[in-house]
């Protein structure tokens, strides 16, 4: 059995701290947003749980993979945005690789990264952007 690295009221309130400090806005208007919502929050909270996520002072995460490579956030920007355009229409994945791609400075390598870490990344960037 795993033990927690972080405990999880911790890692719950590291999680608001990013939120806050990143101005992402955790207001819902319906069920599936609150449930998308919760799915993200929750893999979120697990990694910070288990050590691999870690909020820095700036808010910004910083995921370390099981690899040890370190895939550092940065804030979103209008070339964020340009980035996932690269993808061709219907390319949804494509594009939310392209995203993380664009906001951990190019180091998002999806064959390096388990499954699970891509979806903290995913739920990270889908915070990022409905922010």
């Amino acid at each position: 059995m795993k033990t927690n690295k972080v405990a999880p009221e911790m890692a719950e309130q590291e999680f608001d701290r990013m939120c806050d400090s990143l101005d992402i806005d955790l207001e819902v208007t319906n069920d599936e947003d609150a449930r998308s919502l919760e799915a993200q929050r929750g893999k979120v909270v697990k990694a910070i749980t288990s050590g691999a996520l870690t909020i820095g002072d700036d808010g910004l995460p910083t995921l370390t993979t099981r690899e040890g490579a370190a895939l550092a956030f940065k804030m979103p920007t209008g070339a964020t945005l340009l980035e996932a355009d690269k993808a061709p229409a219907g390319q949804d994945q494509r594009r939310m690789y392209l995203l993380i791609g664009a906001l951990t400075n190019g180091k998002f390598a999806p064959s390096k990264c388990t499954v699970k870490e891509v979806g903290v990344l995913m739920a990270l960037t889908g915070l990022f952007m409905a922010g």
